[in-house]
């Protein structure tokens, strides 16, 4: 169960997995390290140090999305009525009757399951203001205009699964978030 639109609703949850939040924290951990070396090494060269500070900055969200995962703040949530991505900046939410198209691509290393909508996806808190960009500029991503991440999440194969078969069968949304 998860709350949407103020109400408690079934949802099939996917959290993001503890143990490969702690993998990213090495990475930001590392960043946020070369960041304060810059900060400290170079107190005359202004591209540096901005740069440093870019670094620091970085790592600092990281950390705070590292620590909202161990809180259990960051998941995808698959409803009856569509997608509900939440995050530590805002959520995205993708009605399945909008979507035209899933694929994957990659953002780096990070493969993601895209979606292609016919309107842009709703989205609330400082992600609300990505909505009009993502839709603008989604060639740069593969054509998608949203995009669930599976390598962070747990069980993301079985994630990826289920909203196929929701995408090519409606009725099975009517047993999402039930028990087996």
């Amino acid at each position: 169960m998860v709350q949407w639109e103020g109400a408690e609703r079934p949802a099939a949850v996917f959290r993001w997995s503890r143990k490969k939040a702690l993998v990213g924290l090495v990475a930001i951990l590392a960043v946020g390290a070369l960041g304060i070396d810059g900060l400290a090494s170079s107190p005359d060269d202004l591209f540096l140090e901005v740069t440093a500070g870019f670094l620091v900055l970085l790592a600092t969200g990281g950390i705070l999305g590292v620590i909202a995962s161990f809180r259990g703040q960051t998941y995808i949530a698959l409803l009856q009525e569509g997608i509900l991505q939440e995050s530590l900046i805002g959520w995205n939410f993708v009605p399945w009757e909008s979507i035209e198209a899933v694929g994957y691509y990659k953002v780096s290393w990070q493969t993601n399951l895209g979606l292609r909508t016919k309107e842009p996806p709703r989205m609330g808190g400082p992600f609300r203001f990505t909505a009009g960009l993502n839709r603008r500029f989604r060639g740069l991503a593969g054509g998608w205009d949203a995009g669930l991440p599976i390598w962070p999440v747990e069980r993301g194969e079985e994630m990826v699964a289920l909203v196929k078969r929701c995408i090519a069968d409606p009725g099975s949304r009517a047993r999402l978030g039930q028990r087996k």
